[in-house]
């Protein structure tokens, strides 16, 4: 988790690539990365839509995180 959000503070990050690497196989990795990473709008070659990011918003909020039990 560290790793996404070491990236953080790259402001122009606008594609990252995920597919390959231990941390892909994460559950809701890609939302987390979406969550966390506002500026990127494609991951793993895949655009990151509107729906994608009001998920990760719902998801990832604090409060909302803690309270759905959610995997990582």
């Amino acid at each position: 988790m560290r790793d996404i959000v070491n990236l953080k503070p790259l402001k122009t990050l606008a594609t990252i690539t995920l597919s390959g690497n231990p941390i892909a196989e994460l559950e809701h990795m890609r939302l987390y990365a979406v969550f966390q990473l506002p500026t990127v709008s494609n991951i793993d070659d895949q655009p990151v839509t509107d729906s994608e990011r009001e998920q990760a918003a719902l998801r990832f909020t604090r409060g909302t995180y803690y309270e759905c039990n959610c995997t990582i």
